[in-house]
């Protein structure tokens, strides 16, 4: 179903929590849970994928194994569950040299090689321990509950990925859906097509200033059909006029919850560096 502005704030917060745990402790395929996660959600296991950057067609930096996320429930509705997958450090760069070489998905159409590659190497880890390929493992721990696949900029995409594929009849069906923010674009217009045909409910959020959704460029790709675009005029508050300003997380929940909405100043350092760029309520009638 359609999420309102306010919903969609709220659950990019779940990944703000992801990339600020995997800072904490890079090294970590099972970092210390964002304090801000508790009382209302449970860390039940880890998403885990090898960590690669492409230049030019060839692989830059690749070969690590880190986290990109986790899976948690929600405690006072036990069958509701999350899977947060943060974005990456360092994408603006990538985009600028990034050849973005199309590749067949195994079910239908084409999508972006490396983000894919990085796809098929995530692995879920339960906290009691064990590895499982993604999608089958996250299936078979939320059982008959319900899931919304979380994902920002490359984790956009990646979570793009991880819906498609957790959403076959044999695995949770429509009790699968995706709310994806800064998303570059995942595949083709066949892919989004059988993207849409099979995801009932999702939700892409991109900001009309952010490159990285005007990405990969060409006719292998385009944006999956339920993109909304915050407009200039739409924004709730001011982002400062930069590449990254326009990309973060944080100035993509100022912009659909409000200026007013939070208290910008008492973030943690890691999330008040980029909420630097929200500059202060709108100053223009919409």
């Amino acid at each position: 179903m359609p999420l309102s502005d306010e919903e969609a704030a709220d659950l990019a917060w779940l990944v703000i929590y992801a990339m600020d745990s995997y800072l904490s402790d890079r090294a970590s395929l099972a970092p210390p849970p964002d304090p801000r996660l508790s009382p209302k959600w449970r860390i039940l296991g880890y998403i885990t994928g090898t960590d690669a950057l492409f230049r030019a067609g060839r692989t830059l930096v690749a070969g690590e194994d880190v986290c990109y996320g986790y899976l948690a429930q929600l405690i006072a509705k036990p069958e509701v569950f999350v899977a947060a997958i943060r974005g990456t450090d360092g994408i603006l760069e990538w985009i600028e040299d990034a050849q973005f070489v199309p590749r067949p998905h195994p079910v239908a159409g084409m999508v972006e090689d490396g983000f894919y590659d990085i796809y098929e190497s995530l692995t879920y880890r339960p906290v009691e321990g064990g590895a499982f390929e993604a999608a089958r493992g996250l299936a078979a721990t939320v059982g008959s509950g319900e899931l919304v696949v979380l994902g920002h900029s490359l984790g956009a995409a990646l979570a793009t990925y991880l819906t498609f594929e957790i959403a076959h009849p044999l695995l949770l069906g429509n009790r699968a859906q995706g709310a994806f923010f800064a998303s570059p674009r995942p595949g083709d217009a066949a892919f989004a097509k059988a993207f849409a045909a099979r995801v009932a409910a999702y939700n892409v959020f991109n900001y009309e200033l952010d490159v990285i959704p005007r990405v990969p460029v060409g006719p292998d790709y385009t944006d999956l059909p339920n993109t909304h675009w915050i407009g200039i005029t739409a924004a709730k508050a001011r982002i400062g006029f930069t590449l990254a300003g326009h990309h973060h997380l944080i100035c993509y929940i100022a912009m659909l919850a409000g200026y007013a909405a939070f208290d910008w100043k008492s973030l943690p350092l890691l999330d008040a560096i980029n909420a630097a760029c929200i500059k202060g309520p709108v100053k223009f009638n919409v």
